[in-house]
């Protein structure tokens, strides 16, 4: 885990995360939990013709997909 740091919400209530990671996510899904906690989770976009690639039952094609078989 990398150091703490603070970041500063700007004037338009915006905050920067590259100052956390210079590789951020240009979607995330967020969360506000009861005591004011903010989690963001990144999120990949994925088409939706491709979707049934990633369903469960598929993960032995997928796995082929992978080792580009």
């Amino acid at each position: 885990m990398k150091k703490e740091q603070f970041i500063k919400v700007d004037s338009r209530n915006r905050v920067c995360l590259t100052k956390l990671s210079k590789n951020t996510p240009e979607l995330y899904r967020g969360y506000e939990i009861e005591d004011g906690t903010i989690i963001l989770k990144p999120v990949r976009e994925i088409p939706e013709e491709e979707r049934w690639l990633f369903e469960p039952e598929n993960r032995g094609i997928l796995e082929e997909v992978k080792k580009g078989s």
